[in-house]
């Protein structure tokens, strides 16, 4: 059978996680709030559950972008928005544009704000990118790495993943 995480962006999620001695991952491409990451995964860590027999096992959902140049890099890295949208019920949702946030909150039926907000996104050259996940790897003690890159152009897209699979 198939292993299952837990796929989380709060420190709630991490700790539940933890009690249930399951691998967690970090979405920080739908949470990039630095602080928070940094507190789901000391959580996770320090909450884990021993006794389920499996050690920890902590992930991170990257947003990361890879370009020929640091600076080609930085101007595809400054298109990414997200839209937070928060229902009058006081439940919040992140989305990728203000045409799903609006369609989110039709379907929800309740009263909404939207609010865009510039996505964290680890981005650079090659070389520059290694480095920057290497550091964040160490930093938050996690085995492995989710890369998602949310370019819209699919030609600067399949770039970023030609040349990340090297890495």
């Amino acid at each position: 059978p198939a292993e299952v995480f837990l796929l989380g962006t709060t420190t709630s999620s991490a700790a539940q996680a933890a009690s249930l001695g399951m691998p967690y991952v970090f979405a920080q491409f739908l949470n990039s709030d630095a602080t928070t990451m940094g507190e789901a995964l000391a959580t996770y860590h320090k909450c884990f559950d021993a006794t389920k027999r499996k050690p920890p096992r902590a992930m991170l959902a990257l947003s990361v972008i890879a370009a020929d140049t640091d600076e080609e890099a930085r101007q595809y890295a400054s298109d990414i928005k997200m839209m937070r949208i928060r229902l009058e019920s006081g439940r919040t949702f992140s989305v990728g544009s203000l045409t799903a946030a609006e369609e989110f909150a039709r379907q929800a039926q309740e009263n909404y704000t939207v609010t865009m907000h510039q996505m964290s996104v680890v981005h650079g050259a090659r070389d520059t990118v290694l480095q920057r996940l290497a550091d964040m790897q160490c930093r938050y003690q996690v085995e492995e790495l989710i890369i998602v890159t949310a370019s819209k152009d699919f030609r600067k897209r399949l770039h970023s993943y030609e040349l990340l699979s090297n890495v």
